[in-house]
């Protein structure tokens, strides 16, 4: 145990030393959208578990896939559970409450063993030949770490409620807090002590999970709103109210940056504009939302250099963000660093 405390204390440390410095920490991409590419899975407007159905079904296709991120540049990836939830796998596939569990807790398996598979292969290609160092993408790499993916209370109901958030209007905080408190706990009992709170379309719900942190100590975490314009997130509150709130809710020891999931491109400078100032010294997470037409995602790179002048030092991408276009966010992080 005091092995494992230890290795998880190197780790805090880095990704603390990373959000109060000038060093940028590049995300994995759309975990969904690269399945439904291959053909593993539908989105949930046709299957209501979505991705989560590939850990019940597939979770080789989920390693392989955390591995070709990792491959083209990711310094974090998530674990493939922003569709998987207790109540999801009972419904939808009609899992007992501990199968389902053990379910969701397996995805942490799953990424913590691509995890050590890439960097085994890593290092032994930089300490080879110099032809098995020419098979890597990228030589000044840090071990990756994992985040545990926690979504919206709206994801698990597949209608698109994650991109309004009308379900925090008849729901109690007690309640939200309820649902997140235990898709955490089931998360941290895995072996994952980072935090990937995302595309939460609500300030209510933010401010109801950012309450609930101090119950983990130690816990370290990411929260990222979603939105569909230039100053309000998905429940048209304003971006920037909602990020002083949670900011001012908890210690940046335990939320290390807030931002933006799952967002068009264009809205991202606006919104990160109208809230600096307001996230009492931490830097902005933004993983933006990709297309599916050819060279799009190319287009938003050159965005970049401008986010990270205004302070963005988390950045991936969302849906229809593939491996390839990581290498691409990657090298355009260190080209603006020289």
């Amino acid at each position: 145990m005091r092995v494992i405390l230890g290795v998880l204390s190197r780790q805090f440390r880095y990704i603390r030393h990373q959000a109060m410095s000038d060093s940028v920490t590049v995300l994995d991409g759309g975990l969904g959208t690269e399945l439904e590419v291959a053909g593993i899975t539908k989105y949930p407007g046709h299957d209501e578990l979505w991705t989560a159905r590939v850990l019940l079904n597939q979770p080789e296709a989920m390693k392989q896939l955390h591995g070709s991120f990792l491959k083209y540049g990711a310094d974090v990836i998530e674990t493939g559970t922003y569709q998987a939830s207790v109540d999801g796998y009972m419904k939808y596939a009609g899992l007992s409450e501990q199968k389902a569990v053990s379910v969701i807790q397996n995805a942490a398996k799953i990424a913590q063993e691509a995890v050590e598979e890439f960097w085994v292969d890593y290092q032994s290609k930089i300490d080879g030949s110099v032809e098995q160092r020419e098979e890597l993408v990228f030589t000044d790499r840090s071990k990756p770490q994992i985040a545990a993916s926690i979504a919206c209370y709206g994801a698990w109901l597949a209608n698109d409620s994650d991109y309004d958030g009308n379900y925090v209007d008849s729901m109690t905080t007690e309640e939200l807090q309820a649902w997140h408190r235990k898709h955490i706990k089931i998360l941290l009992d895995a072996g994952i002590n980072l935090l990937a709170i995302e595309t939460i379309p609500a300030q209510k719900e933010a401010e109801a999970i950012v309450q609930i942190l101090p119950e983990f100590p130690g816990v370290k975490a990411f929260l990222t709103f979603s939105s569909k314009s230039e100053t309000k997130t998905c429940h048209q509150e304003s971006f920037a109210e909602a990020v002083a709130s949670i900011c001012k809710m908890s210690s940046p020891d335990q939320l290390l940056a807030v931002g933006l999931n799952c967002t068009r491109p264009q809205f991202i400078t606006p919104l990160l504009r109208s809230a600096q100032g307001a996230t009492g010294g931490r830097p902005f997470i933004v993983n933006p939302k990709g297309e599916s037409s050819p060279g799009v995602l190319t287009e938003w790179t050159k965005l970049l250099p401008e986010w990270l002048d205004l302070g963005v030092r988390y950045i991936g991408g969302c849906c229809h963000t593939r491996p390839s276009d990581i290498e691409i966010i990657r090298k355009t992080v260190k080209s603006h660093a020289k």
